[in-house]
């Protein structure tokens, strides 16, 4: 596709999270669609072979290092990137952390943590980029949020309830902003074939009784399409809640899940 006759050209987009995985789909497809794209991620170098995939494919993507936890480097962040892109219409935050365990077994830090990136990173960033889009009339905010924010989840107390407050956000911040022509959308995949995926695979096999060999079999089977999620179907359909053609559709959580949930 061309970036002249992309759903997203001539638009400018930050991705933040977008190292690996779903984040890293969704800054590709983006470029893909024609918009300017700035990648963000707590480190540049694990952005490296995001860039060098694009560019091989002849994609032009923008790097940049911003941890979420830091209010300091979310602010820099979103004034490089505006810098380089010339504006930031589009912001997606995919970043987020999960673990995985006993609800006794999470302390206070453990909860801390994952609200500092899952939710107060995700604050940050759109109190980032709201003032200019609300000058701009014009503005899309995707927030990658997940089925745990839909409905409870066994051993994932503190992503769970992260990944609701996400929603609970979106949901606010979306009827705040109806009539400034920036809407706020999440999308909620359920289990998604991403590294972050496959590495927690050691934790929940003693968990649910299974060897480590069959963790991906039992998820697999709960899921009425009889697969994974990929990244590029959580890419597209962020293609198109950021596209004008999704100017009604605000405020919403929107399930990719295989039918394993059907709010």
């Amino acid at each position: 596709m061309t970036a002249a006759a992309g759903r997203l050209a001539g638009r400018r987009a930050l991705v933040v999270g977008a190292s690996r995985g779903i984040g890293a789909a969704i800054a590709r497809a983006y470029a893909d669609e024609g918009a300017a794209v700035a990648a963000c991620a707590r480190s540049t170098e694990a952005l490296a072979g995001l860039r060098e995939e694009a560019a091989a494919d002849g994609l032009a993507i923008e790097v940049l290092g911003a941890d979420a936890a830091d209010p300091e480097a979310v602010t820099a962040a979103v004034a490089e990137a505006t810098a380089r892109l010339g504006g930031i219409d589009i912001l997606v935050y995919a970043a987020g952390q999960g673990v995985v365990g006993p609800f006794a077994t999470h302390d206070d830090d453990a909860w801390r943590s994952l609200y500092e990136v899952n939710v107060l990173g995700a604050v940050r960033f759109a109190r980032a980029v709201l003032p200019a889009m609300r000058e701009a009339g014009w503005g899309r905010i995707v927030n990658i949020a997940s089925t745990a924010g839909k409905y409870g989840s066994l051993y994932q107390s503190p992503y769970n309830a992260t990944k609701h407050a996400l929603v609970g956000l979106t949901r606010c911040l979306a009827l705040e902003e109806a009539s400034t022509g920036i809407t706020v959308n999440a999308i909620c995949p359920g289990f998604v074939d991403t590294a972050m995926v496959r590495s927690a695979v050691p934790e929940w096999a003693p968990l649910l009784g299974l060897p480590e060999d069959r963790v991906l079999d039992a998820v697999v089977s709960r899921v009425p399409i009889g697969r994974m999620i990929e990244t590029s179907e959580v890419a597209e359909l962020a293609c198109y809640v950021a596209s004008p053609a999704a100017g009604a559709m605000t405020g919403q959580g929107l399930t990719l899940a295989g039918g394993l949930i059907l709010i």
